[in-house]
């Protein structure tokens, strides 16, 4: 099973159930998928295909899950990029997995412009200037176009801290991270409820 795969088969068992919460809002596994399904159609318009690596600066947020799975819905690569690095550390990491799209939170507006990689940039929660907002983005999205993603496939690339050198870029394919989440899962004994 891949991820796309998990995030359809919960929004299809389980529509109305709350996926995503915080002390403000919830979203059901319904919710989820149609918001990562119009971030999908977005990315795709952006020219985000199979195997394209693209980075997400943030913190935690509603914003972030959207995007991280409309990036794997569009068949592309994410790499997560840590919200407390310097410009000069975001460069790096986007030179070296040869990212072209950097998605971002408002708040992190002066690390994308500090960045010297000519690349296109997106904001997530709020407008930036300089920056298309996603929330624009996706309202004129048009429809997601299925891709075939398999298990093997590339989901995301983590990077090291690089305490002892530049970091590097740890590749894992779609059936890692389900098997990464599941175990999260059984650890902390979570259950449909």
């Amino acid at each position: 099973m891949n991820v796309i795969e998990l995030i359809h088969a919960n929004a299809d068992k389980l529509p109305d159930k709350i996926a995503l919460c915080d002390m403000d809002m919830a979203f059901t596994f319904r919710e989820v998928n149609e918001k990562s399904d119009q971030a999908a159609a977005c990315f795709q318009a952006r020219g985000i295909k199979k195997g394209v690596p693209v980075a997400i600066m943030s913190q935690n947020s509603f914003d972030f899950v959207f995007s991280f799975l409309g990036v794997l819905k569009a068949g592309g690569v994410v790499v997560p990029v840590n919200h407390k690095l310097t410009s000069i550390e975001v460069d790096y990491i986007l030179e070296d997995s040869q990212v072209k799209f950097f998605l971002f939170d408002g708040s992190l507006k002066a690390v994308a412009d500090g960045l010297n990689k000519d690349i296109e940039k997106m904001s997530m929660d709020t407008r930036a200037d300089g920056a298309e907002f996603l929330g624009d983005a996706m309202a004129d999205a048009p429809a997601l176009t299925p891709v075939g993603i398999q298990d093997e496939d590339l989901a995301e690339i983590l990077y090291t801290s690089g305490t002892t050198g530049n970091p590097k870029g740890c590749v894992q394919t779609h059936k890692s991270v389900v098997s990464a989440g599941i175990t999260g899962v059984k650890a902390v004994n979570l259950d449909e409820n």
